[in-house]
């Protein structure tokens, strides 16, 4: 258990030395990228 809290705390320090706004951008990108591939699987799919 003390183990996971160290984890924790270490992943939340992590998080707060970037920006709130850089780590929405970087979110943003990868579901944009995310949903481009699964929208051209599907149209790749549906084409053949």
């Amino acid at each position: 258990m003390k183990k996971l809290e160290n984890t924790h705390k270490t992943g939340r320090a992590i998080v707060t030395s970037e920006t709130s706004s850089e780590i929405a951008a970087k979110l943003k990108e990868i579901s944009a990228t995310l949903i481009k591939e699964r929208y051209d699987l599907y149209h790749r799919h549906r084409l053949k």
